[in-house]
């Protein structure tokens, strides 16, 4: 086995042990892993089943989109011109994709007698929704500031309904990563409701469909 003079004490250690000291040594350095957190109110059911009727109208969110800086599984704030990463917590998933889920929930949650989805449905939905967040940061003043602009187009994607735009702000109460998450679902609950808004009056001129365009058994969010 091999050994390491330690110093100029004439003292020598195993290499296995060396190694393992080390490896101790790293990990109390690397810290506690990070703890995951997803978008969205509580008080919505996110990935629950709707209570709808078959002829319920359905309206598709496509994927959100959102500044490639911010499209990870960081959590991040603003410091003037510098994105910081938080140190104890990051997202369970993409924040492109934490968005979608979130607003296809909250939009649900505000469009009664609809069904809301974020998948492709069987059949063409009524409407479809593409959200284009512009800004989604924590700042150092202490507040989320939500920018976004939307459209709504028909069931093909191909004619444009309504176009709109819109920024929220929402406090964050602490400088702790659960307030962080907590302002900015809050903020896409008030996004939705501005977007809602604007999908009734188009689903209030089309006539009802026939039978459900939903997979069978539920609608997914």
């Amino acid at each position: 086995m091999r050994e390491a003079s330690r110093g100029g004490l004439g003292i020598s250690l195993p290499l296995p042990l060396i190694v393992a000291v080390l490896a101790v040594s790293l990990a109390a350095c690397a810290g506690p892993a990070k703890r995951e957190y997803v978008l969205g109110s509580p008080a919505v059911p996110s990935g629950s089943v709707l209570s709808v009727q078959a002829a319920s109208p359905v309206v598709q969110v496509e994927r959100v989109q959102v500044p490639d800086y911010l499209d990870t599984r960081d959590i991040v704030t603003r410091h003037d011109r510098q994105v910081v990463p938080s140190e104890t917590g990051r997202w369970a998933e993409r924040l492109s994709v934490g968005a979608t889920r979130a607003l296809a929930a909250a939009l649900a949650a505000q469009l009664k007698g609809v069904a809301v989805t974020s998948s492709q449905p069987i059949d063409p939905p009524a409407v479809r929704v593409v959200v284009d967040i512009v800004d989604f940061d924590a700042s150092l003043d202490g507040s989320v500031v939500l920018a976004a602009r939307w459209t709504v187009t028909d069931a093909t994607g191909q004619r444009s309904l309504s176009t709109e735009q819109a920024t929220v702000s929402e406090p964050v109460s602490s400088e702790r990563d659960a307030a962080l998450v907590a302002a900015m679902s809050a903020a896409l609950d008030k996004l939705a409701i501005r977007i809602s808004a604007g999908i009734e009056p188009n689903l209030a001129q089309r006539p009802k469909p026939l039978r459900s365009n939903l997979p069978s058994g539920s609608s997914s969010l």
